[in-house]
């Protein structure tokens, strides 16, 4: 636990304004806050954190649209509930709705996200919605990684989306052998329409730790 948050803060992750669907996994979501007024209220409705779910977009997007915008499968602004709902039932997926707009899910196989089956299982898949009930957001962590799944992900990104706007150290193995954030890798884009982030980092009791972040960036 205190690894999957370190990862998260490094970043700026929003760790304690964990209500913020569409923001909850961004790792420069706390810089922003202060643009924006602040954290909101943690017991807050979906409508009510949209504001501030699009400034914190607003402020972070690029000026030109994506060439692609992957995110594991999933179809970012078209994707429904439902659909993630039969999703679950035909991959035999573990889903529940840890709260309004967001869908944690477990111990998910390769397979069901769209990846190499050496790459998976993933130990979790967070899924945001809007109030339109379309997925806004979609976030994986994996503990106790091989450095193979953050390398396979920079691979697709780069086939897909092509070089990233921000990146921060490497994903060779010699890097992410090192403990701690002179381990830190990061890979980020910023468009218009599309925001996707890979962070990875050593820890002591969880190994290596791999995050990956696709969020739709339109309004």
């Amino acid at each position: 636990m205190r690894a999957r948050k370190l990862l998260i803060g490094v970043g700026g992750g929003l760790v304690t304004c964990v209500g913020l669907v569409g923001a909850l996994h961004m790792p420069f979501a706390r810089r922003l806050l202060m643009r924006v007024g602040g954290c909101p209220v943690g017991n807050a409705t979906l409508a009510e954190m949209e504001p501030t779910t699009r400034a914190l977009i607003h402020a972070e997007r690029g000026a030109s649209p994506a060439p692609a915008r992957p995110a594991l499968g999933f179809d970012l602004d078209k994707t429904t509930r439902a659909d993630v709902d039969a999703w679950a039932d035909r991959s035999h997926v573990s889903c529940r709705e840890k709260r309004e707009g967001l869908v944690f899910c477990k111990n998910v196989p390769a397979a069901a996200l769209a990846i190499p089956d050496a790459d998976g299982p993933v130990s979790e898949v967070h899924l945001g919605f809007d109030t339109k009930g379309l997925l806004k957001d979609v976030a994986t962590m994996r503990m106790n990684s091989t450095p193979r799944p953050a390398q396979d992900i920079v691979a697709r990104l780069e086939a897909e989306v092509g070089p990233p706007q921000e990146k921060i150290g490497s994903f060779d193995d010699a890097h992410l052998a090192q403990m701690g954030p002179m381990g830190l890798s990061s890979f980020k884009y910023k468009y218009s329409d599309y925001i996707a982030e890979l962070l990875a980092m050593r820890f002591k009791e969880s190994g290596l730790v791999v995050r990956e972040h696709y969020m739709s960036a339109n309004d």
